[in-house]
C-alpha cells in the first residue's frame, strides 16, 4: 500500500497531465457528437420545409404494356418554375418525341406538395425494340416558396418491365366493370328492351290428416 501511495505522490504530476487530456479528449468527442446531431437536425428541418419533384413511368393498371408518365412533388412544400431537360430525347411514339410534350417543353408554373400529373405516355407494344433499348433521363429544375433553386436527376429505363405480366385483374378495375354491367342492365330493363325475369313459385297444397 504504501509503495502504491509512493508511486502516486512520485508521478502525481504526469498522472494529472494524463487525466486533464483524457478529460479533454472526452470532452470533445462531445461537442463533436453534439455539433453532428444539430446539425442532421437542422437538415431533417430544411428536409421538412422543402419540395421533391421526381418523374417516373408506371404501368397502367388495367394494361400492364401501356405506361403512364407520371409527374409527383414528394415533397413537403409546393413547388414553383418547374422545368425538364431529357437526354436523349426518347421517341415515345411514330414521329414523337418526349419534349415535344407540352409539359416537358412549357413547364410547370405551380405543383403543390403531395400533388401528381399522370397521363398515357407509351405502350411497349409498338416500337419495342427501340423502347427496352433507349433509357434516358429527366433533369428536373424547381424553386420552393423562398426562390431557392433545387434540382434532380430521374433515370427512367423500360427494359426493367420486360417480361413482367399480370395476373387477373386490380379489384378497382373488377369494381369498375360490375358497375358498369349493373348499369347496362338497369338501362335495357328501363328502356322495355329486356324484361326482368320473374320466377313464380306455387304454394304445394299439403293433403289434410284424417281424424282419428
Amino acid at each position: 500500500m504504501t509503495t502504491w501511495l509512493d508511486f502516486l505522490n512520485r508521478n502525481s504530476g504526469a498522472i494529472g497531465v494524463l487525466a486533464n487530456s483524457v478529460l479533454v479528449f472526452i470532452t470533445a468527442i462531445y461537442v463533436y457528437l453534439t455539433w453532428k446531431l444539430v446539425r442532421e437536425t437542422r437538415q431533417m428541418k430544411v428536409a421538412q420545409t422543402v419540395p421533391k419533384v421526381i418523374v417516373y413511368v408506371r404501368p397502367r393498371d388495367n394494361a400492364i404494356n401501356w405506361f403512364d408518365l407520371v409527374v409527383q412533388n414528394v415533397g413537403a412544400s409546393p413547388a414553383y418554375d418547374v422545368s425538364f431537360s431529357v437526354h436523349p430525347d426518347f421517341r415515345f411514339g411514330e414521329g414523337r418525341h418526349i419534349s415535344d410534350l407540352g409539359l416537358i417543353k412549357d413547364g410547370i408554373r405551380f405543383l403543390p406538395n403531395e400533388d401528381k400529373i399522370q397521363f398515357f405516355f407509351t405502350s411497349l407494344l409498338e416500337d419495342f425494340d427501340y423502347k427496352v433499348k433507349t433509357p434516358f433521363h429527366i433533369d428536373v429544375k424547381y424553386k420552393d416558396g423562398k426562390g431557392k433553386e433545387h434540382e434532380g436527376r430521374c433515370f427512367i429505363n423500360f427494359s426493367l418491365f420486360v417480361g413482367m405480366a399480370q395476373v387477373g385483374n386490380p379489384p378497382l378495375y373488377e369494381i369498375a366493370e360490375s358497375v358498369k354491367s349493373i348499369k347496362n342492365n338497369f338501362e335495357q330493363v328501363s328502356s322495355g328492351l329486356k324484361k326482368p325475369r320473374v320466377i313464380v313459385y306455387a304454394e304445394i297444397e299439403k293433403p289434410e290428416k284424417k281424424a282419428d
